[in-house]
């Protein structure tokens, strides 16, 4: 059944247009083309083909699930527009635990987990401006109504773990109105401070795959712009802005 977003549409937190499809390629596309044409809204799919995920991987996106993507114009610095992915899993971890009353962690850049397995994960691709970002689209990708667990050990559905089937339409409210709330009054220093408290990383001795090349330490920080802090075995601080971690002991 499609995402009924009607209801949606006169809340008067929700500030932008709402363009829902039964089955795209990938929301992040589409999102793309209408950013490009001057727009901003949020882009939902019952069901993507060519779902995106970090470093160019598929996101498995069948049926039950809940897809979307969120076209942002942020003045904010480009230098510091990382921390959107930050505060994206900020948003969702917080619609989680108010609607279902889970504790869900995040892994850096953008994963959230439950139990140590994925629940959700983001995606942030930024379009460069002069000082500021033309555009960004943050795509999220939450497991809802499909048994995840079933073909992805490393991941689980929130029906799963709670052992009945969800209204995707109400989770969607849920996390757009804590995305408003964030971005209405960006605070840097509010979005570091609630994703620390929320970190399943820091403190985790980590791989991390970067454009850089591959780096091993202890997962000490993140800075103000959103960066992984490694200290090496040698100890060698290393800053990250991005790449793939892997966990090599636990906290």
């Amino acid at each position: 059944m499609m995402i009924n977003l009607a209801n949606m549409e006169s809340s008067s937190w929700v500030k932008v247009p709402l363009f829902s499809y039964s089955e795209v390629e990938s929301t992040m596309d589409v999102a793309r083309i209408l950013a490009e044409e001057g727009k901003i809204g949020v882009v939902v799919a019952e069901k993507q083909n060519r779902g995106r995920g970090r470093r160019g991987r598929n996101w498995l996106s069948p049926e039950g699930g809940l897809y979307f993507t969120l076209i942002v114009r942020p003045e904010i610095p480009s230098k510091k527009a990382h921390l959107l992915s930050l505060a994206s899993g900020v948003a969702v971890a917080r619609a989680i635990k108010k609607e279902y009353d889970l504790s869900v962690t995040l892994k850096w850049p953008n994963d959230v987990l439950y139990g140590g397995r994925k629940v959700a994960g983001i995606l942030l691709e930024m379009a460069p401006g002069e000082k500021v970002p033309k555009y960004a689209l943050i795509g999220i990708g939450v497991n809802v109504n499909h048994p995840v667990s079933q073909f992805e050990s490393s991941g689980v559905a929130l029906c799963e773990i709670l052992g009945r089937r969800l209204s995707r339409e109400e989770l969607l409210r849920s996390i757009l109105k804590e995305l408003y709330t964030i971005f209405e009054d960006f605070s840097p220093e509010e979005v570091l401070s609630r994703w620390r408290t929320l970190s399943d990383t820091l403190g985790r001795k980590v791989r991390v795959a970067s454009p850089e090349g591959l780096f091993i330490g202890m997962a000490c920080e993140v800075d103000e712009e959103g960066a992984l802090i490694l200290k090496t075995e040698e100890g060698r601080m290393i800053r990250i802005l991005a790449g793939e971690c892997l966990y090599l002991r636990k906290a």
